[in-house]
């Protein structure tokens, strides 16, 4: 008498064409991909450059499409954050009008490294 050990398991057995509702069709891939494509190469021809907030912007619709906005956001929110805290803080320097400390470092440089 043999038994078998799938219909025993209280786990029931996934067939290997279903997915966990995130599969997207072939068109919408090509459909994306040609929308990226499209991007780059006007952005070429006319010599214009991402910036870095227009990038993240780009990534969280690619990643919505995907379905994966919630693994996008855990994996690149902090550093999204940090640079782009950094890109704003960038000029600032410029607007406090104090001057660059340039001689301590050197300075200091040259005692630790003569």
């Amino acid at each position: 008498m043999t038994t078998d050990a799938a219909a025993d398991s209280p786990i029931p057995a996934v067939a290997a064409h279903q997915t966990d509702g995130r599969h997207l069709s072939r068109a919408m891939v090509a459909l994306l991909i040609g929308y990226v494509a499209l991007i780059l190469v006007l952005m070429i021809a006319r010599g214009a450059y991402m910036s870095p907030d227009l990038f993240v912007v780009l990534a969280l619709v690619v990643a919505v499409v995907l379905g994966r906005t919630r693994l996008f956001l855990r994996d690149w929110l902090p550093f999204a954050a940090i640079f782009l805290g950094w890109e704003s803080m960038r000029g600032l320097a410029d607007e406090l009008g104090n001057t660059v400390h340039s001689t301590d470092v050197i300075a200091l440089e040259r005692f630790f490294f003569f």
